[in-house]
């Protein structure tokens, strides 16, 4: 997303790489929190007259984003079968051909419903994202 490989993400860059990232895919409010993400994460220097990201802000960052857009619901909670999407997401496409193959993962007990639904919260979920780096 660092389209002039300066080390540094601006809202501009950030929005037009998510944008390019989901080919033009992105959920309306996965959109919709980019500006707000920015805001919350974003740091400034006297070197550079844009508000920015640096590396290690853009990863979490990239994790909310992600969650935001395979929850379709905007429930606040992934479903096991948008958690396999999101995780899928991350991994390239076998040069084959083939389709990905499913991602085994573990989640706490507590993040089931009583009826036995995966609802994945936002911290577990960065958890598995930070696992697949």
């Amino acid at each position: 997303l660092d389209s002039d490989e300066d080390g540094r993400v601006t809202l501009a860059e950030l929005q037009e790489g998510f944008e390019t990232e989901f080919a033009n895919r992105l959920s309306m409010h996965a959109k919709e929190a980019i500006v707000k993400l920015f805001e919350a994460h974003a740091i400034g220097d006297a070197n550079f007259a844009q508000l920015y990201i640096d590396r290690c802000r853009f990863s979490p960052l990239y994790a909310e984003i992600l969650f935001m857009h395979f929850d379709t619901h905007n429930t606040g909670f992934l479903s096991h079968a948008e958690v396999q999407s999101a995780l899928k997401f991350l991994v390239r496409t076998p040069s084959d051909g083939v389709l990905k193959p499913d991602i085994h993962f573990a989640c706490p007990q507590g993040a089931y419903t009583e009826t036995g639904e995966l609802q994945l919260g936002k911290q577990w979920f960065a958890m598995l994202y930070r696992s697949m780096q």
